[in-house]
């Protein structure tokens, strides 16, 4: 019984002491060989650790959104800024110069080649008025005178007065603008002839045999005047009498035109509009329409000085020469000498300005004293035609 038990507690305890489930051996070879003796460390089971190999890169994070606003803001700027790079490209390419102005034409920096053979004229000046203007007066009625017939037949040859007027416009001019009228001579670029054509040049006188009005003498002397003249020369002749107008602007035979075109002036005032005038040039139309004009004018109305030479003080440019002849007959003839000087020296350079008394010389020395306050010479057309210088005429006068 004894030896049963012993084996029976022999086996038991031999059972107990061995594992009767060994974990299974790793027969795969290590990397490294293990020493003789060394210990094997147990297997990690691989469904619960796995190696982390360190070369291998962690795996992003999930930014795809941020990446595309980037690059849309990116596309923005890159475009606006092209655009921009473009419109600056065509504000330099494609604007057009800026076009010069109609008043005035400037030429810089030009080959002598190149110069053009042409110059811009500018348009002239308004003309310069001697005084302060407001609009003219306009007449409401005719001149209460009664104007004769002047029947103009005679030549200016069949009148043969060269005996008397040899000195008048005897010569027949020279280039530069030398010109004579009524016994007086100048020289100038531009002539202004201010003649009296009132009622009162209807007198007649003999000369020379031969019955002629002072209009007929006026007509004469008026067209010789006009043969000297030279193309380089512009002129006027500015009738009046108690208005002053340009001879060919309105017809001196048309009362409603003159009625239209009248206004006045007194000595001293300075609130009237003067109208202007423009000159002629001297060249062969010209003169031949004057002379048409001259031979069929008439002489309406009163005598006022001041309105022809008023007018001729407005030329823009102001004349260098101004013959002022009247028939003597005085009308405010001392106020007129002193307004016309100051206006005549106001602006610019002083005008020339010549005078002659025709046939009745009532007015002589208001007509000398402004000859020599302005530079000229005064002549006296006696009755028979024939022409004193005024120192003769004076000295006539006091003997």
């Amino acid at each position: 019984g004894e030896g049963e038990g012993e084996g029976e507690g022999e086996g038991e305890g031999e059972g107990e002491g061995e594992d009767l489930h060994p974990a299974p051996v790793d027969e795969t070879p290590s990397s490294y060989p293990q020493e003789p003796g060394a210990v094997q460390a147990e297997a990690t089971p691989t469904s619960t650790i796995r190696p982390v190999d360190p070369a291998e890169p962690e795996a992003p994070a999930d930014n795809t959104e941020a990446i595309q606003d980037a690059k849309k803001r990116a596309l923005i700027w890159a475009a606006g800024a092209h655009l921009i790079v473009l419109l600056i490209l065509a504000l330099i390419q494609v604007r057009p110069a800026p076009r010069p102005s109609s008043e005035i034409v400037a030429i810089s920096h030009i080959d002598a080649e190149q110069t053009p053979a042409w110059k811009k004229i500018a348009p002239p000046a308004a003309p310069a008025s001697a005084a302060p203007s407001i609009q003219p007066l306009i007449a409401t009625g005719t001149s209460s005178v009664v104007m004769p017939e002047v029947d103009f037949t005679p030549t200016a040859s069949e009148l043969n007065v060269g005996s008397s007027f040899g000195t008048f416009g005897s010569g027949s001019g020279t280039a530069g603008g030398s010109v004579s009228f009524l016994g007086n001579q100048g020289k100038g670029n531009r002539v202004v002839f201010v003649v009296d054509v009132s009622g009162s040049m209807s007198a007649t006188a003999e000369v020379d045999g031969k019955i002629i009005s002072r209009m007929d003498l006026l007509k004469k002397e008026l067209i010789k005047s006009l043969g000297q003249l030279r193309g380089n020369v512009q002129y006027q002749i500015l009738y009046f009498s108690h208005f002053a107008w340009p001879h060919n602007e309105v017809d001196s035979t048309n009362s409603a035109a003159l009625a239209k075109y009248e206004w006045s002036i007194s000595p001293g005032q300075t609130n009237v509009r003067i109208p202007s005038f423009r000159y002629l040039p001297a060249n062969p139309g010209n003169i031949a329409n004057s002379r048409k004009i001259i031979q069929d004018s008439e002489n309406p109305g009163g005598t006022n000085w001041g309105t022809g030479l008023h007018m001729a003080l407005t030329g823009n440019p102001k004349p260098d020469l101004i013959f002022f002849m009247t028939d003597g007959v005085k009308s405010d003839a001392t106020g007129w000498v002193a307004d016309i000087t100051t206006a005549n020296h106001q602006k610019g350079k002083p005008s020339i300005i010549h005078t002659t008394a025709l046939m009745s010389p009532g007015a002589a020395e208001d007509l000398d004293d402004l000859a020599r306050r302005n530079g000229g010479k005064f002549t006296v057309v006696m009755a028979d035609g024939k022409v004193i210088k005024s120192t003769d005429f004076f000295k006539q006068a006091t003997d």
